[in-house]
């Protein structure tokens, strides 16, 4: 498996480990099973199969998730060895395109009444009470 997968660095070790590691106990739960079959006992034959088959799929489980793992750091590891293109320089604006005119000045402030002028209330006018 490691020429398959050709690891590099410590987690990718561990998930080769891991991966070699469940297929191992995989080949054995594959041959314990068939002395299982020899057992008499059919109720003690069913409770062990019944284990073995949650084994099983515990150990498929950690080996898919391993190699999937594995899968994404060698797909990482690549992307990094790989050299970055250079930024594209920015284009300026083709000829065909019309110029944009410049922003205009900000204009300065001006008071629409002289500063002589009265002041201006906003108030309701007098009327009388008429309850």
């Amino acid at each position: 498996m490691q020429a398959q997968w050709q690891p590099e660095g410590r987690c990718e070790f561990i998930h080769l480990e891991d991966m070699v590691q469940s297929q191992w106990l995989l080949k054995r739960l594959a041959d314990t099973e068939s002395e299982i079959w020899c057992i008499g006992d059919l109720e003690r034959r069913l409770k062990m199969l019944s284990h073995l088959a949650r084994q099983r799929g515990a150990l498929e489980r950690t080996f898919y998730k391993a190699m999937n793992a594995m899968k994404q750091s060698q797909h990482e590891r690549r992307e990094r060895r790989q050299p970055q293109p250079p930024p594209k320089p920015r284009q300026k604006a083709s000829s065909t395109q019309p110029a944009r005119p410049a922003p205009e000045p900000p204009r300065p402030y001006l008071m629409s009444e002289p500063a002589d002028a009265p002041a201006i209330v906003c108030a309701p006018a007098a009327t009388t009470d008429t309850r």
